[in-house]
């Protein structure tokens, strides 16, 4: 029942919304996660064959381990869950028009879970791949995870406090930052068109481990250029 198109605002029936710790709209009782989402770890370096500090490219090393995601959609009597999906971003509720709410978030779904219609609450299982960009990228236009320009600021922190680039890129060192994520179950009535939703946010920690490059030293040289980019999606809208 449920599928994804490239457009982010999704209409559904009307019906109140809940407080902003997890919304639901009509037919839906509670969207849940049942378990505490793991920390992330990513393993990040410098991949540039040069060896001044400006000449760095800092990189994600290898690929982290997928999120295991356990948790619950409960419907309200009369009403059949539908199905779920984990967003790697914020989404909430907002009656934008009426009489529909909208599910309104930046990202794309990163995992999506059909459910049987035929029980009031379910429990929803997803693997979820965990999407990043791999270098630092154009801060201008990247909206998703880049654990390299988090590191970055911290560096670019570093400088402005009259801290060496270089003996900052030659230290392994380890930080932590943390990202939202969503889960949104849909429930449904027998005869009735329309999907209804609920929301239930939670925050992820983000473990970021640096290998420090003892090769490097202050000096200038060409900055990679940001490979990969992609532009950000637009709005879309579901029906």
């Amino acid at each position: 029942m449920l599928r994804a198109t490239p457009i982010c605002l999704l209409l559904l029936a009307a019906g109140p919304a809940h407080a902003a710790s997890g919304q639901t709209s009509a037919y839906v009782s509670k969207v849940s996660f049942e378990k505490t989402l793991p920390a992330v770890v990513f393993k990040i370096g410098n991949t540039s064959s040069q060896t001044t500090s400006d000449a760095r490219d800092i990189r994600v090393l290898g690929s982290p381990q997928p999120l295991s995601v356990s948790g619950s959609v409960q419907c309200q009597q009369g009403a059949q869950a539908a199905g779920a999906e984990f967003y790697q971003a914020k989404a909430y509720v907002s009656a934008a028009s009426t009489p529909n709410y909208h599910l309104v978030t930046l990202a794309q779904p990163s995992a999506t879970a059909d459910l049987p219609q035929t029980r009031r609450i379910e429990a929803v299982q997803m693997v979820v791949p965990v999407d990043y960009q791999d270098g630092v990228g154009n801060s201008l236009i990247n909206l998703g995870l880049a654990p390299a320009a988090l590191f970055e600021q911290r560096l670019a922190n570093h400088v402005a406090k009259g801290g060496s680039a270089a003996d900052y890129l030659r230290q392994t060192q380890a930080f932590e930052s943390a990202m939202s994520v969503t889960l949104v179950g849909y429930c449904f009535r027998q005869g009735e068109p329309r999907l209804h939703l609920g929301t239930a946010p939670a925050e992820v920690k983000l473990i970021i481990l640096y290998d420090g490059d003892l090769r490097i030293q202050d000096g200038i040289g060409p900055r990679a250029g940001a490979k990969g980019l992609k532009a950000p999606a637009g709005p879309r809208v579901r029906r």
